[in-house]
């Protein structure tokens, strides 16, 4: 399920490199796709350093490769919950759905606001 919304989000990338008039750069990041979709520990030299690559670049298909790869250590066979629990306190997993889903600090505060009254007891 992770790897297919990469993929879409890669899709839609490719696309707008399509429709930007990036034809090269489109036809090669339709060929580095496999860096994104496969199991880091099995990427050949060349991949790892497109993935590596996009990685530092950052934007929406970072952030799903990223998530990806989250969604595929919690059913890592042998994490334990410690582990589990000391990812999300080193902050490696997103804090939040605003930090991790591009949404803004906004909706971040509004979202807190709104768990906080419906938390409160009615007088």
């Amino acid at each position: 399920m992770a790897t297919k919304a990469l993929d879409e989000v890669r899709r839609e990338y490719w696309n707008a490199l399509r429709h930007a008039g990036q034809d090269d750069t489109a036809k090669q990041f339709k060929h580095d796709r496999w860096a994104l979709l496969k199991n880091p520990a099995q990427l050949t030299d060349r991949q790892a350093v497109t993935l590596a690559a996009i990685r530092a670049g950052g934007g929406k298909v970072a952030r799903a490769w990223a998530m990806k790869e989250m969604v595929r250590a919690i059913f890592a066979s042998g994490l334990t919950v410690e582990a589990r629990s000391a990812s999300c306190s080193t902050g490696s997993w997103p804090a939040s759905p605003a930090a991790g889903y591009g949404r803004s600090s906004a909706w971040a505060k509004r979202s807190a606001s709104t768990e906080r009254a419906s938390s409160q007891p009615d007088a």
